[in-house]
């Protein structure tokens, strides 16, 4: 085996899944995208999976030098869907030794099925890059929260689902679009960060307005963080914690709970301590780098 799988569980389990809602999961996005732009030698490689409920041994990346398999670490990161029963998988595959500049590489996702249409390939060259360190943090603001009412389209849909609407500003455009934004959710600055959700950086570094969208069982607190994470694997900063501008309503066991009205922000805001935040952060912190140890096996 050329690469080593390593299934990091970061999100809490689903609830009990009903048998019509088994659906086949899709290649969502793969870094980098197209042949535009080229990598370097020490480039980190991305495949986001979603939309179905398929194992995330249903696919495989690799990358490819001669039609020949590279031997690369691949790590996946498991985190909650846009849907009820969704599961997403982030691959992220690191070469175990830096490519060689002027070769063509290729980086290959295939399904387990065979079918060409349901994987993707990308091909292009590799070249050296200047290597700017991440020195700023991405920021990251809640704007509202509510109790959401599902489709109510059957058991596959949120019964209620608990819905955040957020703005990222990231910490510098990314025109390759090899970078990522990963996105924390938890409840005070020293309670566990649940990893909930992975998306690629705007190519002009415009503000990412995000909602997401939560099974209400998933009670994993009202507050975020973001961390970018570039084509080399460096890490930012973690931005400072933004949390809900108000508390929820307890649900209704005749149904779900109204809708919260929007309302601005406080920074202030339940869940968000600051006595002892620099101590905290700097022992989360501790604990997200150990995600990014990619490059030790």
């Amino acid at each position: 085996m050329p690469s080593l799988l390593a299934l990091l569980a970061l999100s809490a389990s689903s609830p009990a899944q009903a048998d019509t809602c088994v659906d086949d999961s899709e290649l969502v996005w793969v870094q980098p995208a197209t042949a535009e732009f080229g990598f370097a030698p020490d480039s980190v490689f991305r495949a986001l999976v979603g939309g179905g409920t398929s194992p995330a041994s249903a696919f495989t990346v690799q990358l490819h030098y001669k039609g020949e398999p590279v031997a690369a670490t691949v790590e996946v990161s498991a985190h909650p869907g846009e849907a009820r029963f969704e599961d997403r998988y982030l691959y992220t595959l690191v070469p175990e030794a830096p490519l060689v500049e002027g070769e063509r590489y290729a980086l290959v996702i295939e399904h387990e099925s065979g079918e060409a249409e349901r994987g993707q390939t990308v091909s292009t060259l590799v070249a050296a890059e200047e290597v700017a360190a991440l020195d700023d943090a991405p920021s990251l603001s809640v704007r509202s929260v509510s109790e959401d009412p599902g489709a109510g389209e059957g058991a596959c849909d949120f019964s209620t689902r608990r819905l955040y609407t957020v703005d990222i500003v990231p910490v510098e455009s990314d025109p390759s679009e090899r970078s990522v934004l990963h996105i924390y959710r938890m409840e005070t600055e020293t309670s566990e960060w649940h990893y909930v959700r992975a998306h690629r950086v705007p190519s002009d570094g415009s503000v990412l307005e995000l909602e997401l969208a939560f099974e209400r069982s998933q009670d994993w607190g009202d507050c975020f963080v973001v961390v970018q994470e570039d084509g080399h694997g460096q890490q930012s900063l973690p931005s400072a914690m933004a949390c809900a501008p108000a508390a929820l309503p307890p649900a209704s066991d005749q149904g779900p709970a109204d809708p919260l009205e929007e309302l601005p922000a406080d920074s202030g805001s339940r869940g968000c301590s600051t006595g002892g935040g620099l101590a905290g952060f700097a022992m989360l912190w501790a604990a997200v780098l150990a995600f990014a140890t990619r490059r030790e096996h």
